[in-house]
């Protein structure tokens, strides 16, 4: 199954691939329908998303240059809209969703086991062989959002210490090479652990695999 992606939501799972987008809602008794979205829409949706960053990312630049009084703030006002406007957004709307909707959570690990199954054997699973998977995904999004975001922190607060540009600059590529090496390594993985990855039962795995084999069908 290539090109295939998948999120968590607080009421249901997404699986979409290069054509279309199957979604199951669960409603309040625990009943789910499953909701087909064209690649169209969904794309659609996607670009309104990007252009309203952008714009919004612009418009902070172009603040910056005419109310700034050195180039300092400029550039770090570039650079938080790089590394943290793009991404900051998302990781604190998935810590707050892991908060106050604990379903969100079932269902984000219920996503990793089918994913962590699908990676590992290029196959939809069965209700027992995704049970075996781990909950915790090395591909997670929120880890890449993280990493980021703790890219976007350590280059600001460089950016305004009373440093030499060059020595800035050689801190942040050792910085740069340590966090690196902790997120090829996997060692975000806690995150997941504490935030976003709790123990799911059947139901979650089940609904994810419902949406899984509809999308199949199509």
């Amino acid at each position: 199954m290539k090109n295939l992606s998948a999120n968590s939501y607080s009421n249901g799972i997404s699986f979409s691939n290069s054509k279309k987008s199957t979604r199951a809602i669960v409603d309040k008794n625990g009943t789910f329908q499953i909701v087909k979205t064209d690649l169209i829409v969904l794309t659609l949706y996607q670009k309104c998303i990007v252009w309203f960053y952008l714009l919004s990312s612009i418009s902070i630049i172009f603040f910056s240059i005419f109310k700034a009084k050195n180039i300092k703030i400029i550039i770090g006002n570039s650079i938080f809209c790089i590394f943290f406007y793009l991404h900051i957004i998302s990781f604190i709307a998935g810590i707050f969703l892991s908060i106050f909707k604990p379903e969100f959570r079932k269902y984000h690990s219920a996503e990793h086991k089918i994913v962590n199954y699908l990676k590992k054997y290029n196959k939809i699973p069965t209700l027992q062989e995704a049970k075996k998977e781990s909950r915790f995904c090395t591909t997670c999004q929120s880890i890449k959002n993280f990493y980021k975001v703790l890219l976007g922190i350590t280059w600001i607060i460089l950016l305004y210490s009373n440093i030499p540009l060059l020595v800035k600059i050689l801190i942040f590529i050792l910085l740069y090479l340590l966090i690196n090496l902790l997120y090829k390594t996997n060692m975000f993985i806690f995150l997941q652990f504490i935030f976003t990855s709790p123990k799911c039962n059947d139901k979650h795995i089940e609904i994810g695999l419902a949406v899984l084999n509809e999308l199949e069908k199509q």
